[in-house]
């Protein structure tokens, strides 16, 4: 261990071992020019150089930081000082881990809540199956009283069916089961067979809704405010979903019309590319509208479709300098941080969003190509949709998403293309009363679907009503 006594000291010791120099002069080492405020013992004799030098010097040498002390500080304990720099060193490096397994915890429980709904999903449609088959038989018992009572009092005879007389007897418009048109023959007995009967399925409907009921209130939180992001050029309009509240913002970055934008979580946007083309990407705080520089594409792209999936972001397609589509694809590891090629597509695509749908992200382009592509990002191959775009289906830009099992398209050519997944029918095509322009996918919240539409005049958050298909 060694201590100085004083800045004096330290000028003395290097002119002791080689720095004649430094009794005379007190300039940085390395610019020659400042004057120095900070010397580093890391590579034997001392170091002088100045703040600004700092840089430069612990780019060059990765243990450097832990040697650099100020002048100033010389009348301490050099020892005591880089002791303190390393503790310094390693609670940034603790809180470091804690952030990132914050944002981690952020992704899991976004990943909970989606099973949560998922399983709520598949519970009602067993109930709906389980309530279907109860009225199916229910009417199978109807209709086989009901050809009883036929028969019966077709030969002058009584039915020998109870359910079958009281449903003779039973005014068929109260009847909400089925509603058969029978003529009612003046008796009155076994009435209250058939209410029981009628009763019952009221109650079973009502039990399973209740049931319903009680399992969602049991998964009800208090969840942060959710943001979604519209993005054009260098404005950025936030729609908290909470408080239904817009505000609008200005970007240190321009990313022109052919930026292109995910959500990574309810507070992080994702956005890369541009026009021209480029390779920059930007991870966005949309809560402290700080922009994270990430590493660069792999290729420069303009328009180009990106979705997320299984901790990764897909980027398809977009455009080059020429405005040429493109067929090439990469992702980008949330984990790992760094790009990695992928296959080629089938056909070259601009200007479009995919939307993930169960273990796939489907690919629709209205402006390049009526072929519509599936990617599996677990096998990292492209395959062919059996049904293809309607070739009456315009526009430069299309915005594709899956809900209830049914595909939807929205176009800038004031066109919606909606089809049912799994069936060999072609595409439905309706009217809308506004164009669609984004390359961000959009969300979807109950009925409405929330789009950052960049389409002229109609720039910010639409509002597309999936219960009216139309824009609201």
């Amino acid at each position: 261990m060694f201590r100085y006594r004083s800045s004096e000291d330290v000028i003395v010791a290097m002119a002791g071992q080689g720095h004649p120099w430094a009794l005379s002069n007190r300039t940085c080492q390395m610019c020659e020019e400042n004057e120095a405020n900070h010397f580093c013992r890391c590579l034997g004799p001392p170091t002088l150089f100045c703040l600004d030098c700092m840089g430069r010097h612990t780019a060059k040498y990765s243990q450097a930081i832990h040697q650099v002390m100020p002048i100033a500080a010389l009348n301490h304990n050099p020892d005591e000082y880089r002791r303190k720099s390393e503790a310094l060193a390693k609670a940034a490096d603790a809180l470091r881990s804690n952030v990132e397994r914050m944002e981690q915890f952020c992704l899991d429980f976004d990943e909970i809540m989606q099973q949560c709904v998922n399983y709520l999903t598949e519970y009602r449609s067993r109930w709906l199956g389980f309530l279907q088959t109860e009225k199916e038989q229910l009417r199978f018992l109807i209709e086989e009283a009901v050809n009883e009572c036929t028969h019966c009092f077709g030969e002058g005879s009584q039915p020998v069916n109870l359910l079958a007389l009281a449903l003779w007897i039973f005014p068929p418009e109260k009847l909400q089961v089925v509603n058969f048109s029978v003529t009612r023959p003046d008796v009155e007995d076994l009435l209250q067979t058939c209410v029981t009967y009628q009763n019952y399925l009221k109650e079973l409907c009502t039990s399973a809704s209740n049931q319903l009921h009680e399992q969602s209130k049991a998964r009800v939180v208090d969840l942060p405010s959710r943001l979604f992001a519209a993005v054009w050029d260098d404005n950025l309009m936030l729609f908290d979903l909470n408080s239904q509240q817009s505000t609008h913002h200005i970007l240190p970055v321009n990313f022109s019309k052919g930026g292109s934008y995910v959500s990574l979580s309810s507070t992080t946007l994702f956005c890369l590319g541009g026009d021209p083309p480029s390779i920059a990407v930007y991870e966005v705080d949309l809560l402290s509208l700080q922009l994270n520089p990430l590493s660069p594409l792999r290729t420069p792209r303009a328009f180009a479709g990106v979705a997320t999936a299984s901790n990764f972001v897909y980027v398809f397609g977009g455009g080059d300098d020429s405005y040429t589509h493109l067929k090439s694809c990469e992702k980008y590891g949330l984990q790992d941080r760094h790009w990695h090629p992928l296959k080629d597509m089938q056909h070259a695509r601009m200007s479009f969003t995919p939307c993930v749908f169960r273990t796939s992200i489907y690919l629709l382009c209205s402006l390049s190509t009526t072929v519509i592509e599936i990617f599996s990002p677990v096998t990292e191959d492209f395959s062919v949709f059996p049904v293809s775009l309607p070739p009456t289906m315009k526009g430069s830009f299309s915005v594709a998403f899956v809900v209830h099992e049914e595909l939807y398209v929205l176009t800038s050519g004031k066109q919606m293309g909606k089809l049912k997944v799994g069936s060999e029918k072609e595409f439905r095509l309706f009217a809308t009363a506004k164009g669609c322009c984004s390359t961000q996918p959009p969300l979807v919240v109950d009925t409405l679907v929330l789009i950052a539409n960049d389409y002229f005049e109609n720039k910010g958050v639409e509002k597309f009503s999936l219960q009216y298909n139309t824009f609201i």
